[in-house]
């Protein structure tokens, strides 16, 4: 099973990780990891490298961060290799999604943020159905 770490400027990944114990009350191999305004990115760097080496258990990392560009997704390219893997832009849908599949072997990331994409939607004042599922 791969590990997950969520990394984000201030306290996005903080608050991610919070809530998915609300749809999943013992994930294993998830942490989080922020970077506070006054922080040294390669500070963030090191404890990144220490974070993979904690969630991994052989099957290797996916580091969802934030936004695409911004530093604690750069770190995490900066270290990305066959079995640490890069997913930029997350949001919730996407690590719940992540957390549901991941036992099934690799995570298509792809999928992932096919999804992550769809899930996002624009309502303005028009009539909307929705589905019955609730998360």
């Amino acid at each position: 099973m791969e590990g997950i770490i969520l990394i984000s400027h201030g306290k996005l990944a903080e608050g991610m990780y919070d809530t998915i114990g609300q749809f999943f009350s013992a994930a294993e191999q998830i942490t989080c990891l922020t970077l506070g305004m006054e922080e040294n990115s390669d500070d963030f760097e090191r404890k990144l490298k220490n974070a993979i080496t904690k969630v991994d258990t052989g099957d290797g990392v996916i580091l969802a961060a934030d936004i695409l560009g911004g530093t604690p997704c750069n770190k995490a390219i900066a270290v990305a290799g066959e079995k640490v893997r890069v997913l930029a832009g997350i949001n919730l849908g996407c690590i719940l999604e992540i957390l549901s599949v991941r036992n099934e072997g690799r995570v298509d990331l792809n999928k992932i943020a096919e999804l992550g994409r769809a899930a996002m939607l624009v309502i303005d004042g028009m009539p909307f159905e929705q589905e019955d599922e609730d998360f």
